[in-house]
């Protein structure tokens, strides 16, 4: 390493930096938006170099890394930053704690603006005396940003962020201190990184595009590069010469000059990673996601608007938060980002005292599941789920089975329609009996409940139009749905991507194209849909059995 006094070290060693990695570390303005495909390292290659010189350049300074959910960031945003921050020579326990404060007896000054309590919060020396804290606050769990008073702050999978709750929450709280870090480029700068939005709601990090000052973009890659050669020669030498150190020093004043007010956007591709990824690792996930998640998630194309959709209605004010965090936090942190946080028990929004009542949706490529529940008169979405081919039925019932160890009620309502009593082309079975003989032995009680005829396309509109409002159809009668955002991201994005057939001979007909299409993934294809269907649609029909007809909006 050679470094200068009072300067920011320059790592030479074996850190890898794609293209688009190092570009935005180069430009490190003052407001940042990296908009980048699956695997690009944008926790690796950029968060964890912005956090650091955040950290680093204004000691003893406070920041936030933001996320949606809590769960986000402890189980996929921390573990590849931590990751890095130990191969740029960091040590855990030794310059960063996490979660946790630094020993007190090792005569370290604290932040100016400490956190009460370590619990959410990640703290780093970053020099002999000083610490600097980067502290976890997520939109699930409220008022975790009050009362901050922060120097910067940046968050990964931000198209998931509630732009409202961002501006009104955090925002405000990126303020003060200019008595220490006025001159620093990163005080009170912002980075946020993220796979391509596809929802209107996330699309607002596009907006930071027109705000570039493209001559100052380049302004400061010359500039860059410039110290890059005067760094190498002095590599090469041993040392610096007083004329570089007066033009290092001469050239970063201008640097932070120019990135103080610079805002910077940047768009790159998973492709832009295949040295490190392979192009194995390509193919697997164009073999394995949906079309539409591997063009947006991947290739980071901007997707084309759905027109005429089937479900206009949903939004995101339709999706809830609802992680029980006594639970994840009462992990080790040995298993986050291994996926082991998955089940049951991190859900609070199950109604652990009440059946379960699920839809399924069979076919021969996929077979899908939509569970929910019901509390004054609110229909909750709690879980959507699949099994692919040549996964069968029995298959899905063990992965609901797994999901749900926890729920010891084990009680289950199962939704059908007269397509379900046929024989399963994937099956020897009825496709409803295997999946209770299933679920049976598994030491569940099934209640079968038949739907009759399958509701027509109109019917299901309607129905869904109405529970996304939350009006009511019929005299004394009223149910508005929501979702749980965590567990039904794919049924989200199916939902969203569903539209009315062209030709379709009433003009309310699902475009079914997607099921036949050989390279299409079936998750992106209805089948998701029409298991949410039949689920609302059994839930309200089997609580009016049995009431006085009165005037309906709804066909039942």
């Amino acid at each position: 390493m050679v470094s200068l006094p009072d300067q920011e070290p320059i790592l030479l060693g074996s850190l890898y930096f794609n293209k688009p990695q190092l570009d935005v570390n180069l430009v490190d303005a003052n407001e940042l938006a990296l908009v980048a495909g699956r695997g690009t390292g944008k926790s690796a290659g950029v968060l964890s170099h912005r956090f650091h010189r955040c950290l680093s350049l204004m000691p003893r300074s406070s920041g936030v890394n933001v996320a949606q959910s809590y769960m986000q960031l402890l189980d996929r945003t921390l573990p590849p930053i931590f990751q890095r921050w130990q191969e740029m020579g960091l040590q855990r326990d030794v310059d960063f704690w996490v979660r946790r404060f630094p020993p007190r007896n090792i005569g370290l000054r604290m932040p100016y603006v400490a956190p009460e309590t370590a619990e959410h919060s990640v703290f780093m020396r970053v020099n002999r005396y000083d610490v600097s804290v980067m502290r976890l606050v997520s939109q699930d769990r409220p008022g975790s940003s009050n009362g901050m008073s922060i120097d910067w702050y940046g968050g990964d999978e931000t198209k998931l962020l509630n732009k409202q709750k961002l501006d009104s929450e955090l925002v405000p709280t990126n303020r003060g201190n200019e008595r220490y870090f006025r001159d620093c480029h990163l005080h009170h700068s912002v980075i946020y990184t993220t796979d391509m939005p596809t929802s209107p709601e996330s699309k607002w990090i596009h907006d930071f595009e027109k705000d570039v000052d493209r001559e100052a973009v380049e302004m400061v890659l010359g500039i860059e590069a410039e110290l890059f050669l005067i760094r190498a020669r002095a590599g090469d030498r041993g040392h610096f010469t007083r004329q570089e150190t007066y033009k290092v020093d001469f050239l970063q004043r201008d640097l932070s000059k120019i990135r103080r007010h610079l805002v910077y956007y940047k768009e790159a591709s998973t492709l832009d990673n295949i040295d490190v990824l392979g192009v194995d690792f390509i193919k697997k996930l164009k073999r394995t996601l949906p079309e539409f998640i591997f063009r947006t998630s991947v290739l980071n194309e901007r997707p084309a608007n759905v027109e005429n959709t089937f479900y206009p209605d949903l939004k995101d004010r339709n999706f809830y938060d609802a992680i029980d965090y006594s639970i994840v936090d009462g992990h080790n942190e040995s298993v986050y980002g291994k996926g082991k946080l998955n089940d049951c028990r991190k859900d609070t929004d199950l109604d652990r005292t009440m059946p379960i009542e699920a839809a399924m949706d069979v076919g021969g490529r996929i077979n899908t599941l939509a569970c929910g529940q019901e509390t004054e008169q609110t229909i909750s979405i709690l879980n959507a789920m699949d099994v692919l081919n040549p996964k069968k039925i029995a298959d899905l019932a063990k992965e609901f089975a797994t999901y749900y160890k926890y729920y010891s009620r084990k009680e289950l309502i199962l939704y059908y329609d007269h397509t379900h009593v046929p024989k399963n082309p994937v099956s020897d079975k009825n496709p409803v009996d295997e999946f209770v003989e299933q679920i049976s032995k598994l030491g569940w009680r099934v209640t079968p409940f038949n739907v009759g005829v399958t509701p027509s396309y109109y019917n299901r509109y309607r129905i869904w139009s109405i529970l996304l409002k939350g009006a009511a159809y019929r005299t004394g009668e009223f149910y508005q749905v929501q979702f749980n955002r965590e567990n039904t991201k794919v049924l989200r994005t199916a939902m969203e991507q569903t539209s009315f057939a062209v030709n379709g001979k009433t003009g309310f007909e699902k475009d079914k194209s997607m099921e036949r299409r050989s390279d299409v993934d079936q998750r992106e294809a209805p089948h998701y849909t029409d298991a949410a269907d039949i689920l609302v649609y059994g839930m309200i029909k089997r609580r009016r059995a049995g009431s006085q007809a009165t005037a309906s909006m709804i066909d039942f």
